[in-house]
């Protein structure tokens, strides 16, 4: 909840932006303070949206790749590959435990959470 809610005052303000622009625009057919036509403004306020959207589309991505390494940090270090933090992050402990886990169990070795590694660590993949 607490990442989304910047993303949703964000939201609200540029809606409430637009909102002023359309509505002085169309209040005030020969003013010359806004001289972006109503649908200028509507195709600036939908390109604004759709680049909030997809940076939470990306955050929300980023937070479930980390969670995605957590239990997989939490799976190597319960079959005593991993003494690391389980911080989500792919660090050089992480990347050596994944080969050392893939090594033993003669697995293609790319220090990553592939398809065949999730398996074996008994971990869900969310992904094709």
């Amino acid at each position: 909840m607490r990442t989304l809610f910047p993303t949703m005052v964000a939201i609200l303000v540029v809606l409430f932006a637009l909102s002023v622009l359309i509505s002085h625009d169309q209040t005030s057919p020969s003013s010359s303070a806004f001289p972006i036509d109503g649908q200028r403004i509507s195709d600036v306020g939908e390109g604004l949206l759709q680049a909030i959207l997809l940076r939470h589309q990306r955050q929300s991505n980023v937070e479930a790749n980390n969670m995605q390494i957590a239990e997989a940090q939490q799976a190597l270090q319960e079959n005593g590959f991993y003494s690391g933090p389980l911080d989500g992050t792919m660090s050089d402990e992480t990347v050596d435990a994944f080969r050392s886990f893939q090594q033993s169990r003669r697995l293609n070795i790319t220090g990553r959470i592939d398809s065949n590694t999730a398996q074996e660590l008994g971990l869900q993949t969310t992904r094709p």
